[in-house]
């Protein structure tokens, strides 16, 4: 139907060069396994290699081969879903980043992860259950993250505050998941 009333206006040779890069990044990546999920659509938002050669994705998704997922998945090394892990967002999950430990951070427009209350900025431990000691509300979307060599983790996104606190769409938590003054 979309054909019909609406013009195109990237190339087809763009579109396909688009979905090469998708495709390429989510399969090859930062996780480098070579293995490819079944997420319908292109709107994965993070996705991050863990040390044992899994892959944590998240996005809009609300299933992955098939199986009910809430905004974030892991997937075995041969792309299988780990039907175990289930952190369960009620909203989009656009960044993730994994620590030293193996706890994973997540970021994104979510209020709730795991049925508790979670503003924007989560950590998960290795199995996806949360891990409660990280509870830094953002007002806005979070959209990126990476934890640093000493473990603090970088976040950035569309807010203006973290914790209450002035933070113009850049702050830094510490390792034990305060906010970095």
């Amino acid at each position: 139907e979309a054909a019909s009333i609406g013009k195109q206006v990237v190339k087809e040779s763009t579109i396909k060069q688009m979905r090469y890069l998708y495709e390429l990044n989510a399969t090859k990546g930062s996780g480098g396994s070579g293995v490819r999920a079944q997420v319908p659509g292109f709107r994965v938002g993070g996705k991050t290699g863990t040390g044992d050669n899994r892959i944590v994705i998240g996005g809009f998704l609300t299933s992955v081969d098939g199986q009910p997922r809430n905004r974030i998945a892991r997937l075995h090394a041969d792309g299988s879903l780990d039907t175990a892990f289930q952190p369960n967002a009620n909203s989009a999950v656009l960044s993730i980043a994994l620590e030293a430990d193996g706890r994973i951070v997540v970021g994104g427009g979510f209020t709730s992860i795991g049925g508790q209350a979670r503003t924007r900025i989560a950590r998960l431990k290795p199995d996806g259950s949360l891990d409660a000691n990280l509870h830094a509300p953002a007002n806005d979307l979070v959209q990126a993250l990476a934890v640093q060599p000493d473990g603090r983790v970088l976040v950035g996104g569309a807010f203006i505050s973290v914790e209450g606190q002035a933070r113009n769409r850049l702050a830094r938590l510490n390792v034990d998941g305060s906010l970095d003054a």
